[in-house]
């Protein structure tokens, strides 16, 4: 008897081991390609995939693929600058995906940054003290609209029931105010106690605002009264 249980304990702490190393994050790189309305140029950047890979067989693997649209329009209406490329997953960004889904945290409201890396915190948009920041934008509901480097028209459209599955959207504007650059981009996403409601995460501004996905594009040099249309589409998928 004590034979029989000894070998159905080790059958089970071996499957509890092979369930703990099942899924594991790798980044993959890639080219992307870039298009400006007057000038063909082309991009080649680091694009990163973050996939959820099962051990043994990376065909299998879980995907969250990052596209952004960056459309910068003058003030007449016409296009002076189109750009799209790839980004994945910061490094802690699965850590706030498990614990969102373990219920440890509640979700609250998105944001996307664009900004100048040569100095942090600055862009093309309201200045603070005579220096022109990066631009922000957010939902209406976050604590931070208002502020002068804030656009608070971010829309987030997430995916329905059917198919086939449409990714997770964020869509919004920034217009500019200074002569400058910006040549770094990512989304940031709001994460609260679980014993908060979303509802309070996302209207009151609490919690702590974690990087959910960043990366360096080459320049896009901007002037004041352009439009800055950003669109940023997180898909899942299984396999390659």
């Amino acid at each position: 008897m004590k034979i029989k249980y000894l070998i159905t304990g080790i059958g089970a702490l071996v499957v509890i081991t092979g369930l703990s190393v099942a899924l594991s994050l790798q980044l993959s790189g890639g080219p992307s390609t870039d298009s400006v309305s007057t000038v063909s140029a082309t991009e080649s950047m680091s694009s990163e995939t973050a996939k959820f890979v099962p051990s043994g067989n990376p065909s299998d693997g879980i995907s969250i693929h990052g596209d952004w649209t960056i459309d910068v329009y003058n003030a007449n209406g016409t296009l002076a600058n189109h750009r799209t490329f790839k980004n994945g997953l910061t490094s802690t960004a699965p850590l706030y995906i498990g614990q969102l889904f373990g219920h440890s945290v509640t979700p609250g409201t998105w944001r996307i940054n664009l900004s100048n890396s040569a100095v942090l915190g600055t862009g093309p948009c309201g200045a603070f003290i005579g220096t022109p920041r990066s631009c922000t934008i957010t939902e209406p509901t976050d604590a931070s609209a208002g502020q002068v480097n804030v656009f608070d028209n971010l829309t987030v459209v997430v995916p329905g029931d059917g198919l086939p599955i449409s990714p997770l959207r964020l869509t919004g504007s920034a217009t500019v105010s200074a002569t400058a650059s910006i040549n770094e981009v990512g989304t940031f996403i709001r994460f609260c106690n679980s014993s908060i409601s979303t509802d309070q995460c996302a209207g009151e501004g609490n919690g702590i605002l974690r990087s959910f996905a960043s990366t360096e594009i080459d320049r896009i040099a901007v002037t004041p009264g352009q439009i800055i249309q950003v669109k940023v589409e997180y898909s899942f998928a299984t396999g390659q």
